[in-house]
């Protein structure tokens, strides 16, 4: 599953700290 905060942070979950890209995906987009 790919996450994109809308902006240029963006890759697998085990890349990002996902807790707070998915603060973030309410105002971007999560890809799934």
């Amino acid at each position: 599953m790919m996450y994109n905060d809308g902006d240029k942070a963006f890759g697998t979950s085990s890349e990002l700290c996902v807790d707070e890209r998915l603060k973030i995906a309410s105002d971007g987009i999560v890809v799934v």
